[in-house]
């Protein structure tokens, strides 16, 4: 026969050298989601806050941390077990006001007994009835990620340097700053996205309540990022573009001005974007986005995101024979050739996929001798012409 356990006897099966840190609290109020119990070390008046996940463990699993690698665990209260997620960030508080900021990498079922023939029992009664949660201990191996501490003007983050304490609460992330200061976010710059992990925004307790992403753009130290090398990474469909139009919305607006590197130009210049896009991916920036809200614009003008459509937009399309552009924006559409003066002095604009090193000398001896000649009208089919004259030829 196997019994199920409580949440009681579980802490206590971690801590056979501590209280009972459940039965210890008298006289207080019962929340039927939640069973208070007292942080340790065992002189702390606090009780857990009610929005703890779980607690800082050292029983089956060490707690250590190394300048390579940490294992940290913490045992997730049964009522709170479908809150943890994998990539999720959380806080784990230090006596001296520190906070570890960290996230869990692996989550993990132990059973409360020993593996006997109880497994065939649990697998014949699962046939018929579900099995109890409270059998099992439920783990989660925390990856710390930096120190946040308070240096009395502001927040900030220092590496992992030191281990929380045994039976120390682990709540959820929920404050903005220690979100952004915790993953070195700025305040302020380029706005990429919204913070997310799986597709699902992180929510915290401000207004509004999820957490830019942005990339520094003015540093003392460094150029504004328009004038250096970007690249965004991601397989097919992982919103490669959707960022880069996040980016780029960024830079279109009435108020950005950026000083060029012209000395003799004192002002700043609204910048002009020329994208190339071979895909038709980009020209619909001019288009205001239908879903968002009043709601949503408000939120983003909070937040200093620019937003709505670019309706100076304008998409050129290369003229190639007869076909014709199908554009896919009302953005107005302007055709345009490479004019042929262009290949006097780059060549290889017509030199063609297969052709070898004999066929390319000779075509360019062509070139310089049609250039030069007196009744050239500098077009391709006027080239055309002038090399299928047959004393040429000769």
């Amino acid at each position: 026969m196997t019994r199920e356990y409580t949440d009681d006897e579980l802490i206590s099966e971690f801590l056979p050298d501590k209280p009972n840190p459940v039965s210890d609290v008298k006289n207080k109020p019962i929340d039927e989601n939640f069973t208070e119990c007292k942080d340790y070390p065992p002189d702390s008046s606090d009780v857990i806050p009610s929005d703890a996940l779980g607690m800082i463990v050292n029983g089956q699993e060490e707690l250590r941390i190394s300048e390579e690698d940490a294992t940290i665990v913490a045992y997730i209260r049964s009522s709170q077990r479908d809150k943890v997620k994998i990539g999720k960030y959380y806080i784990v508080p230090y006596p001296n006001g520190e906070k570890l900021f960290t996230k869990v990498k692996e989550l993990q079922y132990k059973q409360n007994y020993p593996g006997d023939d109880a497994n065939e029992i649990h697998s014949e009664r699962a046939e018929t009835m579900e099995i109890d949660e409270h059998e099992y201990k439920y783990l989660a191996y925390l990856e710390p990620l930096c120190i946040l501490y308070d240096n009395g003007n502001s927040l900030e983050r220092k590496r992992t340097n030191t281990l929380p304490k045994p039976n120390t609460s682990m709540i959820k992330a929920h404050e903005l700053e220690s979100i952004q200061k915790g993953l070195n976010i700025p305040e302020d710059g380029i706005f990429v996205g919204h913070l997310s992990v799986d597709g699902e925004l992180i929510r915290t307790e401000s207004n509004p309540d999820t957490v830019a992403y942005y990339l520094r753009n003015k540093d003392d130290s460094r150029e504004p990022l328009i004038f250096r090398h970007v690249i965004i990474c991601g397989s097919t469909g992982t919103g490669k573009t959707f960022v880069g139009k996040n980016i780029i919305r960024q830079y279109i607006s009435d108020d950005v001005r950026y000083k060029i590197r012209n000395p003799n130009v004192s002002q700043e210049i609204k910048p002009c974007i020329i994208i190339l896009d071979p895909q038709d991916e980009y020209s619909q920036i001019s288009e205001d986005n239908t879903t968002i809200d009043t709601d949503c614009e408000n939120n983003l003008d909070m937040e200093n995101i620019k937003h709505g459509g670019v309706k100076n937009t304008v998409t050129f399309t290369a003229k190639v024979g007869n076909e014709t552009y199908h554009p896919t924006t009302a953005a107005p559409t302007k055709e345009f050739t490479i004019p042929f003066s262009l290949v006097r002095y780059n060549h290889w604009l017509i030199h063609g996929g297969e052709m070898n090193e004999n066929q390319i000398h000779a075509l360019e001896r062509l070139l310089n001798d049609y250039f030069v000649s007196p009744n050239a009208n500098f077009t391709y089919d006027d080239f055309i012409t002038f090399i299928k004259n047959l004393a040429r030829k000769e």
